[in-house]
């Protein structure tokens, strides 16, 4: 059984149909990566599944429990993150403030920042800036990272809220080319774990992580399969003949 799944999925703005019937699944622990020409529908996509955007049409499932009418709070706590384009961190705290907001389940922002976190909290974010490369940036006021670090903190905030599924838009967006490498790598380290759905316009970076690509073409699915199956699809190559093919889509 599919961890994330959509039925029938829509959306409409202004009469323009952004999500068209949208019936797309990924499977626990799984790195899905959204790839499609700007308006096609992936941002949008994710919207949905997060509670952003309410669906005109459709279903959503996550483990098998239907989540199409709880907010957006309601999904968050069920274990569904989103990353935004332009990160979501708190830039007059340091990192470590930022992982122990994240880390606490208590609402008050105050309680949290005077609080130290227990060994169990400690260990955690430990292991969470080994993964993402910012142990020597702990101390570091977030407003003093480089654009690179910023994003990393954003996915750490989200790794240690402990998210089953992690939505990503863009998130090397940016990035200068080490920084999206150390990005793979962190992405690639965190399969099995979290399932992730990645939507992404850089194939070079896509290359590097999918296990399967989902393409999106005016709402719509039009593909799914490994870059190889992808990268010869026929419908995929006459749907992006005119824009130079589904590397610069």
């Amino acid at each position: 059984m599919a961890y994330l799944e959509t039925k029938g999925l829509e959306v409409s703005f202004d009469g323009f149909k952004a999500v068209d019937g949208l019936d797309f699944s990924v499977n626990q622990g799984e790195l899905r990566c959204l790839i499609g020409a700007n308006g096609a529908g992936k941002s949008t996509t994710l919207d949905i599944i997060s509670g952003k955007t309410r669906q005109s049409a459709g279903s959503i499932l996550l483990d098998g429990v239907d989540i199409t009418d709880k907010h957006e709070h309601h999904r968050a706590r069920a274990g569904i993150g989103r990353k935004f384009q332009v990160p979501s961190i708190f830039s007059e705290l340091t990192v470590r403030e930022n992982l122990q907001l994240a880390y606490s389940k208590q609402t008050s922002i105050r309680h949290n920042i005077f609080s130290w976190p227990g060994s169990a909290g400690r260990e955690r974010i430990e292991e969470v800036v080994e993964l993402t490369g910012l142990r020597d940036r702990l101390d570091t006021q977030a407003s003093f990272l480089s654009h690179g670090e910023t994003q990393w903190l954003e996915i750490s905030m989200l790794i240690i809220q402990d998210s089953k599924i992690i939505l990503m838009d863009e998130p090397t967006a940016g990035m200068t080319i080490g920084e999206t490498q150390k990005t793979a790598a962190i992405f690639n380290s965190l399969k099995g774990h979290h399932t992730l759905v990645v939507v992404e316009h850089d194939m070079t970076f896509v290359r590097e992580i999918a296990e399967i690509i989902t393409v999106l073409h005016q709402g719509k699915l039009l593909a799914e399969g490994t870059v190889g199956e992808i990268e010869i699809n026929p419908r995929v190559q006459e749907a992006y003949l005119g824009s130079g093919g589904i590397s610069h889509a």
